[in-house]
């Protein structure tokens, strides 16, 4: 096993946007794919809490857009400016870099 596995620590949150709290320490990398139904809410309520930009104030977030027609429009709409869109495997993912947008 490579170090950078050994090395690696995570924190899962899989409840609703309201009820989760955000464990320390804070990430460098948080990867989203919430339910499709709920996923463009979810989006804005997230960054709209202060509590998760300053818990991820140092990190990037990764989040999968919803392949349902017209979605990706809804997420470039409500996500901050820098942000990159880049597809894997027929999926859209939103990348908002933190770091950048609280220079």
């Amino acid at each position: 096993m490579s170090t950078a596995v050994r090395n690696a620590a995570a924190n899962i949150v899989n409840a609703p946007v309201t009820a989760a709290n955000f464990p320390a320490p804070a990430p460098d990398l948080v990867l989203a794919d919430p339910p499709y139904a709920e996923s463009a809410a979810e989006f804005k309520l997230l960054l709209g809490m202060s509590r998760f930009r300053d818990w991820t104030k140092n990190a990037r977030l990764v989040w999968e857009v919803p392949d349902t027609s017209g979605a990706l429009g809804e997420f470039l709409l409500a996500a901050p400016k820098p942000r990159t869109v880049r597809r894997f495997g027929g999926a859209d993912f939103i990348i908002i870099n933190f770091q950048e947008l609280f220079r």
